[in-house]
């Protein structure tokens, strides 16, 4: 009897809603053996006739597949250490003047400090390679999704804000049950409704902190026989301020909590730098996304959202590779939103033997092409929506998981037109290079800190008015490095650059060059030992102290060079480094050379293409270029 009331009532819930009964059917299909569970819910909300948690709960379900909790050694010893140590204060044994030692009681650590912790260690790509997918579908029982759609409504009476929001945006950005890959639990019921925002800020701010306080727990405590220490200093090596996850992925909960529409976007790769960036954004119903000064210093091709909703219709061939971006089914592109973006047309240049379904545009990120946008493979021209400007974007394709070019590298311009980098082997130019990666400000600041620093020379220590002399004033012409003549053809044991009490400025390195071209060496103080460690990265400040060099004996210098405070990334001798230009197969070198000064040379370069000087000795911080007028720019 219970069985056939139970079908009738269900198969009301499907009859109601025809528009979500394909993906409702889907979801329930992919259910398995936990397909009653489901069905209990959507049975309960039909049967209490609310309209409205229905319509949550079927939002829930048939989104549902793809979502699932990590499940292994590592993650589940965190969380077990976590139920166990939740609210515990922890005392530290502290050794006073007198040699007593005593017992210093500290915080304790929360559940908003465990479950944030939970969500971020969920993350990370080492914790994802030694775990295991619980799926969510498979898994999620009829009580949970209950409790917690009940939690969410609850919301609706208890923050004013909320008393007109569409609905939408409340099963969007509200109602999901998860953020990450975490643990799913009663996260709701678990934070009382009487906190304030300062509350919960207060606790979840410094998640490693906490993690420590375990660790303490852990050592002073003894609780061997429960856990092994050795997972909590797994997890301290975890690197969370990576790509500003750590903190805006912290901030999400915070808002979610407190009943604040809100979500993580994030731009996947940079087009005009290394690695990717993530921020937190409030969600209404009137305005778009306001955040407009975060592109002043990031740049962005494309940018997505992270959702609970599945976004994509990527058709996932068994023969055809995905780029890992795209195997989310759970992120929206929101570029429109932040950005004044361009619909184009690239043309598909070379000859395909057996084109795949799915292309590709892709940036310069990390010293590879990086895909960032996915199109459908059907025609000899290939549109691709809502693409960021002023960008150099290469269009791709995989045979396998290897990357190809369809066409040359090409200019998305600030008037959404398309200018192809073919390079033209038949006109060359010649080129010299002082850098790899594009200045900035700042770089400009350190070279103008420097400008008019006056170096000096005597044979006496205390540099005596009658027996110092001038021997040159800095005038930096470039950011990277400056080579001057010495004004006087004297030999001297001691040189001098004095201090500034109304100005610090920094030197990266400087050397003293006498007349057959060798480099002197002589002794400082330790403290200005970083300007003589050949380290372009490492530098010493000079302020109120003057900086003497005795090189022991009266030597004579000819020539002088110095590095303002920088980035390393300029040309630096004995390095080696090697040109490319991108033909449509891909980079070809120009030669390779090892740096014996400060620029290096290069003849016979094509013109038009994109050019990338790699520095092979070191270093990772790399731009591809143009010539444009004679002038670099760096894209």
């Amino acid at each position: 009897m219970k069985l056939t009331y139970f079908t009738t009532i269900f198969s009301i819930v499907l009859f109601s809603c025809q528009h979500h009964h394909s993906k409702l059917k889907t979801a329930l299909e992919l259910a398995g053996n936990n397909r009653p569970e489901l069905e209990k819910v959507l049975a309960h909300y039909t049967q209490s006739k609310d309209s409205l948690k229905l319509e949550a709960a079927k939002f829930l379900i048939e989104n549902m597949p793809g979502h699932y909790t990590l499940r292994g050694d590592l993650i589940d010893s965190f969380r077990l250490v976590s139920k166990h140590v939740q609210n515990t204060c922890f005392e530290k044994k502290i050794i006073n003047t007198s040699g007593i030692i005593k017992m210093k009681t500290q915080d304790t650590v929360t559940y908003l400090d465990t479950k944030i912790f939970d969500i971020l260690a969920s993350h990370t790509e080492n914790i994802k390679n030694i775990s295991q997918k619980q799926e969510d579908i498979k898994h999620i029982s009829s009580d949970f999704l209950i409790k917690h759609i009940d939690a969410s409504f609850k919301l609706l009476q208890i923050y004013p804000w909320l008393s007109d929001i569409p609905m939408n945006i409340f099963f969007e950005y509200i109602l999901p049950y998860r953020f990450e890959n975490e643990f799913i639990d009663t996260w709701r019921d678990s934070i009382h409704a009487s906190q304030t925002m300062n509350d919960v800020i207060a606790h979840a701010d410094n998640i490693k902190h906490d993690i420590l306080k375990m660790s303490q727990y852990i050592e002073y405590q003894k609780h061997d026989l429960i856990f092994n220490r050795s997972f909590i200093n797994q997890f301290l090596k975890i690197d969370f301020t990576t790509n500003c996850y750590e903190s805006y992925a912290t901030r999400l909960f915070q808002f979610r909590t407190l009943g604040i529409p809100a979500a993580l976007d994030y731009i996947p790769f940079h087009p005009n730098r290394n690695g990717q960036h993530y921020w937190c954004t409030i969600i209404t119903s009137n305005i778009q996304n306001g955040n407009k000064t975060l592109f002043v210093n990031y740049k962005a091709a494309k940018i997505y959202r992270l959702t609970y909703s599945r976004n994509n219709d990527i058709n996932f061939l068994e023969n055809e590779y995905i780029p890992e971006i795209f195997r989310n089914p759970f992120i929206k592109d929101v570029t429109s939103t932040y950005l004044n973006t361009s619909n184009i047309k690239v043309k598909v240049r070379k000859q395909i033997p057996q084109k795949p379904h799915y292309c590709y545009l892709g940036v310069f990120n990390n010293l590879s092409w990086q895909p960032i946008e996915i199109a459908k493979f059907e025609k000899d021209e290939i549109e691709f929506k809502d693409m960021g400007k002023d960008i150099v974007y290469l269009p791709l394709y995989y045979k396998g998981n290897i990357q190809y070019a369809f066409n040359y590298p090409f200019i998305l311009n600030s008037r959404g037109e398309i200018k192809y980098l073919a390079p033209h082997p038949q006109k060359t130019q010649n080129l010299t290079l002082t850098r790899k990666y594009p200045s900035n400000e700042l770089l400009l600041k350190y070279c103008k800190n420097l400008n008019g620093i006056i170096i000096e020379a005597s044979n006496n220590p205390q540099f005596k008015k009658e027996t110092r002399d001038t021997i040159l004033t800095l005038n930096f012409t470039n950011l990277n490095y400056i080579t001057q003549n010495t004004k006087k053809n004297k030999s001297f044991q001691f040189y001098r650059i004095q201090g500034n009490p109304k100005k610090t400025f920094d030197i990266a390195e400087i050397k003293f060059i006498d007349e057959h071209d060798h480099i002197l060496n002589g002794t400082c103080k330790s403290q200005f030992q970083k300007a003589f460690d050949n380290d372009p990265l490492s530098y010493a400040s000079i302020s109120t102290e003057e900086l003497i060099i005795d090189f022991g004996k009266p030597v004579k210098v000819s020539k002088i060079i110095c590095i303002p405070r920088g980035d390393g990334n300029g040309i630096y001798p004995g390095n080696r480094y090697e040109l490319f230009y991108y033909d449509i197969d891909g980079w070809r070198s120009l030669g390779s050379q090892r740096a014996i000064d400060y620029f290096l040379e290069f003849s016979n370069v094509p013109e038009g293409g994109l050019l990338w000087l790699r520095n092979t000795t070191s270093g990772t911080e790399e731009r591809p270029f143009t010539i444009e007028n004679g002038k670099i720019h760096f894209w």
